[in-house]
């Protein structure tokens, strides 16, 4: 659990990055300046801060021997207040360009999400993806929105880290797993509003989410699975890992040669939820429950 809160965002200088092109193309040059203010509104100090940056990521889309490479700038705006035990408000602005032949910035992306930090996230090995972060706070878990830094779009919210599944020599097939809970720094409504759900299990590509299943307790209360929660992948004969290679579909592109494995969430050792992988598809009807833990699909955003 992470609670870090009360310490004031160090300042960082302005930043800039040049990119040397294509030879005899004239270099990609931009900056990006951190900004603090502090007034005392009411008797109590405020401080605003405007902290950019720059973070060059290379990646091999899934199916391309070419490798493509993206400037990402990130700008993190917050303000927090001495009487407050987190910030007031807190905003990453992410804006992503990929870096062409001949020193080009095309656009890919312009978001804005609520948090506090953003970083390059990298997953089996590849940097192809930017995780936005919301600290816990008095025993909540780190909130986290994982975005494909190839088009932009939500993978998934997730609390701790997020699991992987691997088809080899398959030129870059990956399945990844999250889940978010009702005790992290998530701002989705939905577990206020539904106060049995526990946590949301999310599966998703390199670029598109694919299910969001709902993990709802049906006896006893959340103090009983309150924790740092472990999910992993899994198959007959192999050990358990978050970072799972499936054998079994050496070499195959074909989604539905994703099968044979399973997703495992353990909250406690008494409350375990298991949903076999058939054709690319969370078998929720085959899945496994204890601890009176049910599952349910959720719609896709």
């Amino acid at each position: 659990m992470n609670a870090r809160r009360g310490a004031l965002i160090p300042l960082c200088a302005a930043m800039l990055v040049a990119l040397a092109g294509s030879a005899g193309a004239a270099p990609i040059e931009d900056k990006a300046s951190s900004t603090v203010q502090i007034d005392f509104p009411d008797g109590v100090m405020r401080v605003e801060t405007k902290t950019s940056g720059f973070t060059v990521a290379t990646y091999w889309p899934e199916g391309d021997a070419e490798q493509v490479h993206v400037l990402l700038q990130q700008r993190v705006d917050i303000v927090q207040r001495e009487d407050a035990e987190g910030p007031a408000t807190a905003t990453v602005k992410l804006a992503a360009w990929r870096v062409a032949d001949g020193a080009d910035l095309v656009p890919i992306f312009d978001l804005t999400a609520d948090g506090e930090a953003a970083r390059v996230e990298q997953i089996d090995g590849s940097d192809a993806y930017v995780a936005v972060t919301r600290f816990g706070c008095c025993g909540a878990l780190d909130a986290n929105q994982l975005y494909s830094l190839e088009n932009g779009r939500l993978l998934m919210e997730y609390a701790g880290t997020p699991a992987w599944l691997e088809v080899p020599n398959s030129r870059g097939v990956v399945r990844i797993a999250g889940l978010d809970t009702a005790w992290s720094a998530s701002l989705n409504p939905i577990f206020a509003d539904d106060r049995t759900l526990v946590g949301i299990l999310a599966y998703a590509t390199r670029t598109e989410p694919l299910r969001q299943i709902a993990i709802r307790l049906t006896g006893g209360t959340i103090d009983d699975v309150m924790s740092e929660p472990e999910l992993v992948f899994m198959a007959e004969g192999k050990e358990p890992d978050a970072h799972f290679t499936l054998w079994s579909a050496d070499g195959k592109t074909d989604p539905k040669a994703i099968a044979g494995a399973s997703l495992r969430v353990t909250f406690t050792p008494d409350y375990v939820a298991t949903i076999p992988i058939v054709a690319d598809e969370l078998d929720l009807a085959h899945a496994k429950t204890t601890g009176g833990l049910a599952l349910s699909t959720l719609p896709q955003d």
